[in-house]
């Protein structure tokens, strides 16, 4: 009895490791490039502060400000 509880406790725990896997690869093609430097919009650079203060951004602040009021428009 002990075989078939160890079997299937292994194949879960293999199962459970090749699902973590795959969302950490489809993380990993999602993410935003932590080298960023420069805004997507506009092309100047994005303060060290700001990259610091926010991981993954994209956007200078201004540009970010811009973005936010316009989606705010157009959930409304």
């Amino acid at each position: 009895m002990a075989d078939i509880i160890d079997r299937a406790s292994e194949q879960a725990e293999r199962e459970r490791l090749a699902c973590i896997e795959r969302q950490s690869a489809a993380a990993s093609r999602s993410a935003v490039p932590s080298g960023v430097l420069d805004c997507v919009d506009c092309d100047e650079p994005i303060p060290a502060q700001r990259r610091a203060r926010v991981p993954g951004a994209t956007r200078c602040v201004d540009c970010e400000s811009a973005a936010e009021q316009h989606a705010a428009h157009f959930a409304r």
